[in-house]
């Protein structure tokens, strides 16, 4: 193996610059001036950076690699600086070493300038490294130590998938471990077919654990393996995703979450031989349909939350002011025929949400149905809450036990999707996984009595004239749909679905009005803002929406002087809460099933 050493500042690629030509994959390369490397096809065995000289990956005119032979021998050491600069997302800089067996290692840092739009491909970082406001990209598996990631807002790392990234060394166990700084997100991306692998050295040589201080996490089939505690999160803006993870903790625990932290954990498996699984320490964590093998305890909280969404919880260890939310799945299929529909509406409540909306639980749950006609749903079945050390379990859609009511409670289920009528009240107790099917019926085209269907909307709908804005829009035959919020905040004017459910409003029909007897269904939908997400003002619009809802039960849809209603009558048939208290201010709305039968 030959050294090739540069005899003059230039391009790797010119011969020039070398004593004895363009370095070959087979040549240990000596950087003896300033050396820049403009395309991807600098190869070489090894690159040493002499005292105070510098490699430059130059990516102003293109993309830049080096890639180095499949051998163990092959290495880089800094003694002087290397920069890279002027990346680009296609204008990038690939570091590339032979095969995941031998990794290209980076012996010593030196200086090192980095550049956002690193790509790292088979290689070793024989150092703690750290790592400032930079996007780089993990594309082939990597070994490294100590690896720090800064840079709030401006932090970012990508794995991909397939990737298996080796984190410590054979003369220790559990000092290394990956870190992320307030604002940095790290995403691992794997999939089915092609798990990214983060562990340490081996079965005796462990990682630390992965660090979120602050920052953001997104995990898809990520297994973790020889390391002393999985994920451990701490911050209040650390909100974090895991996917179809395998999560382990060989000393401590395989996920901890602390301080204000948010996860959501879905389908994964935890364990660990630590006295615990799972910890919740003043942090919010949710755990969709996962799976915690233990020794001791499977989950312990303090002065935290965990939401168990059909996930198993055996044998758990609280402290004072810790809560365990239960909620389990509701499957549906919406139909028509055998026709599956997509985009319908599907809301669960329970059936007490009104009463307990102080409590701060998710007690409705609403979606709407994809290609397949599915939707899932989750309900709330119970919780356990201590305070004091004492733990009390409340039941709110259980079959044996009565909820706060003094009574067996459960849940509600409405779809509803433009076109067909709303289906019928289902309900459910919700202390197991269910699944059902929901047939919905179109909608015909003409009303009882032969009165036809545009001429009726015409009638009742398009002959008002009112100047102040709609506080609740009347859905007849035709219209049980689903308006989304900007829709329903929108201004409106006369002839558009929107009518004012007063009395006063009855000049507002022309003297000509005349119909005959009809029997019909209608879909009322109050809704109004609150003034702000204050306590005070949301509790003033649910006021505001409770006394509109009286007013619709009272409604008075009048013909005109010369043909008074003779018969009106309406029933509420089911109500639908649809709160959105997301939105900023929130938005408060009720839908109100009516069956009204006119004598005209």
């Amino acid at each position: 193996m030959t050294t090739i050493t540069s005899v003059a500042s230039g391009y790797w690629d010119q011969a020039g610059t070398w004593d004895i030509g363009v370095p070959t994959i087979d040549n240990d390369v000596v950087i003896a001036h300033v050396v820049t490397i403009r395309d991807e096809n600098a190869v070489c065995l090894s690159v040493t950076v002499n005292a105070d000289k510098q490699l430059v990956f130059e990516c102003s005119g293109g993309a830049t690699k080096i890639t180095f032979k499949d051998d163990a021998t092959a290495k880089i050491v800094n003694n002087g600086t290397i920069t890279i600069q002027n990346t680009t997302a296609t204008k990038k800089c690939t570091w590339a070493g032979g095969s995941s067996a031998n990794k290209v290692d980076w012996q010593t840092q030196g200086t090192f300038n980095p550049a956002s739009y690193w790509h790292l491909e088979y290689v070793r970082f024989s150092f703690d490294f750290t790592i400032n406001a930079k996007i780089i990209y993990i594309d082939k598996d990597i070994w490294t130590q100590n690896f720090l990631v800064q840079g709030a807002n401006t932090g970012f790392m990508y794995v991909a998938a397939g990737v298996t990234w080796v984190v410590g060394r054979s003369d220790e166990d559990g000092q290394d471990r990956i870190r992320l700084d307030p604002g940095v997100e790290m995403h691992a991306i794997g999939t089915q077919a092609n798990h990214i692998t983060i562990r340490g050295y081996e079965a005796t040589h462990r990682m630390l654990d992965i660090f979120n201080y602050y920052g953001f996490m997104n995990f898809v089939f990520v297994d973790l393996d020889y390391i002393h505690r999985g994920i451990y999160l701490f911050g209040t803006t650390a909100h974090n995703f895991f996917d179809n993870c395998s999560l382990k903790g060989n000393v401590n625990e395989a996920f901890r979450a602390e301080i204000g932290a948010f996860a959501y954990l879905r389908k994964c498996t935890l364990s660990s031989t630590y006295t615990w699984v799972l910890a919740s320490v003043s942090a919010l964590v949710i755990a969709e349909e996962c799976t915690i093998s233990y020794t001791s305890y499977d989950i312990v909280i303090q002065v935290g939350i965990v939401v168990l969404r059909s996930t198993a919880c055996v044998n758990p260890i609280e402290y004072d002011g810790g809560q365990l939310r239960y909620y389990k799945k509701l499957t549906l299929t919406v139909k028509t025929g055998n026709t599956p529909i997509q985009n319908a509406y599907c809301t669960l409540i329970q059936d007490h949400a009104e009463d307990y909306r102080d409590k701060g639980f998710e007690f409705n749950h609403a979606g709407y149905t994809d290609a397949n006609g599915q939707a899932v749903l989750w309900g709330l079945w119970k919780t356990d809450i201590w305070k004091y050390y004492t733990k009390t379990t409340t039941y709110y859609s259980d079959e044996t036990n009565n909820g706060p009511s003094g009574t067996k409670e459960k849940h509600l289920l409405r779809a509803v999707k433009e076109d067909y009528w709303p289906s019928q009240a289902n309900s459910y107790y919700m202390s197991q996984d269910r699944s059902d099917t929901i047939i919905l019926t179109a909608y015909t085209k003409t009303v009882s009595y032969g009165v036809p269907e545009l001429m009726l909307l015409s009638l009742i709908q398009d002959n008002y004239s009112i100047l102040n804005p709609p506080k609740a829009d009347v859905n007849w035959l035709k219209y049980p749909s689903v308006f989304d919020w900007d829709f329903l905040l929108s201004p409106k004017s006369a002839g558009t679905k929107t009518v004012w459910v007063r009395k006063e409003e009855e000049s507002h029909r022309p003297i000509t009005f005349k119909a005959r007897r009809v029997d019909m269904n209608l879909i009322v939908t109050i809704f109004l803002r609150a003034k702000s997400r204050l306590e005070a003002d949301v509790d003033e619009a649910r006021m505001q929406k409770k006394n509109m809802i009286e007013e619709v039960r009272d409604i008075v849809i009048a013909n005109g002087p010369l043909s008074a209603i003779a018969d009106f009558h309406i029933r509420p048939k089911h109500l639908i809460n649809k709160d959105d208290t997301t939105q900023d201010p929130p938005v408060l709305a009720h839908e109100v099933h009516m069956q009204c039968t006119y004598l005209r």
